[in-house]
């Protein structure tokens, strides 16, 4: 046990409130330590103090005079429209309040009522899960093959040179720049 956990717990440990281990090593530290055992003697002597004071009886006029006083006390402007404001709408909030009340009971009611996710049926998705059958095609060579005898050299206006058709070997989703790099070949980018 340290003093600062000591010097928290003194009056607990005074008034008996705490378990009879830390009973035991506050007890201990008492012992060995003078000051948290100086500081014990304060609290006890205060609470002796405190426990021979006898209850003091308010005067008769008391609440009379209190509310004398609160009456004399002005209201800031702030405070009296709040005061006013709140007297005139209350009534009429009321049925809205209780009419938001009842949608709310009626929502909470209704969740369980909904469609579940399952059930729900969305058109879109039905026919992206088809399988979807393609044509079979030709092999890519015979396809480069069928184009290369109908292709012939394209005149460009303004070109210095004959360009020459370029096929891909495969076909790809990607997109390409073609760009001329010499001799009626283009390169992709």
């Amino acid at each position: 046990m340290n003093c600062g956990r000591t010097s928290r717990l003194i009056s607990a440990y005074l008034d008996g409130e705490l378990p009879g281990s830390e009973m035991l090593a506050i007890r201990e530290h008492i012992r060995i330590c003078e000051r948290c055992a100086a500081e014990m003697e304060d609290i006890r002597q205060v609470k002796a103090a405190m426990a021979r004071l006898s209850p003091v009886r308010p005067a008769a006029d008391l609440e009379a005079r209190l509310l004398a006083a609160v009456a004399q006390v002005e209201t800031p402007a702030p405070v009296r429209l709040g005061t006013w404001l709140h007297e005139r709408l209350l009534g009429h909030l009321q049925p809205a309040a209780a009419a938001v009340g009842v949608c709310a009971v009626l929502l909470a009611l209704s969740v369980g009522h909904l469609p579940q996710a399952e059930h729900w049926q969305d058109p879109l998705s039905e026919r992206m899960t088809q399988a979807v059958t393609l044509p079979q095609l030709p092999e890519d060579r015979a396809i480069e093959k069928l184009l290369s005898a109908s292709a012939a050299p394209v005149e460009l206006p303004g070109a210095r040179m004959p360009v020459e058709p370029v096929f891909a070997s495969h076909a790809t989703t990607t997109s390409a720049i073609l760009i001329p790099v010499g001799n009626g070949a283009f390169g992709a980018r």
